[in-house]
């Protein structure tokens, strides 16, 4: 069960979930070419055996420098419920960011080029006092400030209804 599934209080439903943008794991994907391209060529050059164990144990030592900022970029969970915004990144160590709806100020999204190409961009979620949120390459970005934004106004206008269950 997802972290947000658990922190969901009695009331509250979720709205939306997201993700993070695939463009995240381009880097992964270079870095495990270019090593294997690299290790290949060394082996080759030195006549050893490709299909050794030596070469295995060779990719998996540079392959395992890397693991640690996939597992970390899996672990990120981003979501709205009728009441609040949602970050989660970790797991072992769980570091979480929470903005009640009713206390956003302004988002702010920035994409460059290929983050319009692609749908991929960054969100700036800035609430009362210094409460700060970056969101990096999340995927759809406008999106996610939309439902945001229509979250918050749903809840606003059925707190002035009086109700707050009804969303």
């Amino acid at each position: 069960m997802s972290y947000i599934m658990k922190s969901i209080t009695p009331g509250e439903k979720l709205k939306y979930n997201f993700d993070l943008s695939v463009f995240n794991y381009t880097a992964f994907f270079w870095w495990y070419s270019l090593v294997f391209v690299i290790v290949f060529f060394v082996f080759k050059i030195f006549h050893w055996d490709i299909l050794s164990l030596n070469f295995f144990i060779t990719m998996v030592a540079f392959y395992s420098v890397s693991f640690p900022k996939m597992v970390s970029l899996n672990s990120i969970e981003m979501g709205v419920t009728n009441r609040r915004f949602i970050y989660k990144s970790g797991i072992g160590d769980i570091k979480t960011h929470e903005i009640r709806l009713e206390a956003i100020e302004s988002i702010q999204v920035e994409q460059d080029i290929y983050g319009r190409m692609f749908n991929y961009g960054n969100l700036y979620i800035t609430g009362r006092g210094s409460q700060k949120i970056f969101l990096e390459k999340i995927d759809s970005p406008l999106e996610v400030k939309a439902a945001i934004e229509i979250t918050s106004e749903e809840r606003e206008s059925n707190l002035k209804k009086g109700g707050e269950n009804d969303l």
